[in-house]
This record gives structure tokens, C-alpha cells and sequence, in this order.
């Protein structure tokens, strides 16, 4: 799989894993912010919000379905970056 036009990666905030899938859904009008980290306790993007069964079917969904999930991912955003925030800090 290539990148999309005018994209190179890996980006510099992705992670190996995820390049693949985010070239891929960030060609479909994706809320994609090139900021790929998935939380492992979740998994959700840290940077947009979509799971990654969201992320990997993002190219084939419809764009009411596109629409739908777009419309969560403020709340869900918001509720993983609290959820973030509680974690005890390593160090």
C-alpha cells in the first residue's frame, strides 16, 4: 500500500503499526490528525478518536456512516483524555 499524494511514511508521530491503516483512511475524508497512538485499553486513537475497527473500515463506510461516527468523536475524545489524565504518572 502507498500513501497518499504528498505523504510520506512512516509520519513522524505514527507508529509502525498503524501507517499502514492511516495512509489508507486518511485518503477518505478522514478525521485523521496524523497523530496515530491507540490506547491499548481502549482502543481509540488517541489523536481522532475512531477505533481501530473504525480506522481500518474508514475507506469502505458509507458517508452517513462516516458522518455518524465524525459526530462522536468529540465526547469520546474528551472522555479518553480524562481517562488519560487519571492514570498514575511512570517515573
Amino acid at each position: 500500500m502507498s500513501p497518499a499524494p504528498g505523504l510520506s511514511w512512516p509520519r513522524p508521530s505514527c507508529s509502525w503499526r498503524c501507517w499502514p491503516v492511516c495512509a489508507e483512511a486518511m485518503s477518505a475524508d478522514s478525521p485523521c490528525v496524523k497523530f496515530c497512538v491507540v490506547d491499548p485499553a481502549t482502543g481509540i486513537c488517541e489523536g481522532c478518536g475512531r477505533t481501530t475497527a473504525e480506522i481500518g473500515r474508514w475507506p469502505t463506510l458509507s458517508a452517513a456512516d462516516r458522518k455518524r461516527i465524525t459526530k462522536m468523536l468529540g465526547k469520546r475524545l474528551k472522555a479518553l483524555r480524562e481517562r488519560l489524565a487519571e492514570r498514575p504518572s511512570e517515573g
